[in-house]
Order: C-alpha cells, then structure tokens, then sequence
C-alpha cells in the first residue's frame, strides 16, 4: 500500500490539511512542535487504530492527546 496524499480534517494540531507524498521515500522534517510526530501518530493511527483508555489512563492515552482543541472540528482518520 502507498500512501500518496491525506486530508486531515482534525487530529492534534493538525487541522483541514491536505498533504501529498510522492512516489518511493519521502521525507518529513521541520522545526520542533511543527507537528511531525502528531503526522506519525496520524498516519499510524489510521492503520492500527488508537484505542481509547478507561478511568485515570484516559487522562494521558494517545487518544485524549490527540483529540483538537473545542474549536476544531472533531477528530477523524481519514486518507485519500
């Protein structure tokens, strides 16, 4: 499977983006809290799933870190 581009509608920091691969190795890079890990996290949450924690782990699981702030649109995986 090749992922070749993704709408992100909001995940994290990541809100209404539209990023496109290219074809062989691709490269992600930038400043710190440019949001490279939350893509990562993204990316392999859309193909193992993140499962959601219950009681005091809910507070710090992956899920409850990645949910968008109020304003943002709910959370949704999705690639194109």
């Amino acid at each position: 499977m090749k992922i070749l581009s993704l709408h992100i509608d909001g995940f994290g920091k990541l809100r209404d983006r539209d990023i496109n691969f290219e074809d062989g190795l691709n490269i992600v890079y930038g400043k710190n809290e440019a949001g490279k890990s939350t893509l990562h996290t993204f990316i392999k949450g859309m193909l193992f799933g993140i499962d959601r924690q219950r009681g005091r782990a809910a507070r710090n699981d992956t899920y409850s870190k990645f949910v968008p702030c109020r304003t943002a649109a709910p959370m949704r995986l999705d690639a194109r």
